[in-house]
């Protein structure tokens, strides 16, 4: 894969990374109970954080942002729909 290519594949994964984190986000605050589950693994070390996974249901968000949004960057468009079509989890907390 090209230098190009291999940019814009990972701006587009980045792109629906951050589409996905607004709708957890927008679903986490809407008052719904979230199904968490924790995955053990073997010789953490004491003090760190268990694997824990929360369950995104399936569903339809808005991503990108308007053109007239004041300090709207130009990645940021076009507005469309995404469709998730199945429930996943995903981890709790950022892993760095």
């Amino acid at each position: 894969m090209n230098m190009v290519k291999s940019l814009r594949f990972y701006a587009a994964r980045n792109f629906l990374f951050c589409g996905i984190m607004a709708f957890c986000f927008m679903f986490s605050q809407s008052g719904v109970a979230q199904e968490t589950i924790v995955i053990d693994i073997p010789n953490l070390s004491a003090g760190a954080k268990p694997l824990e996974m929360v369950r995104i249901p399936a569903g339809t968000f808005l991503m990108g942002s308007p053109e007239n949004e004041i300090g709207r960057n130009n990645n940021e468009g076009p507005q469309h729909k995404v469709t998730i079509s199945n429930d996943f989890y995903m981890g709790k907390y950022e892993v760095t």
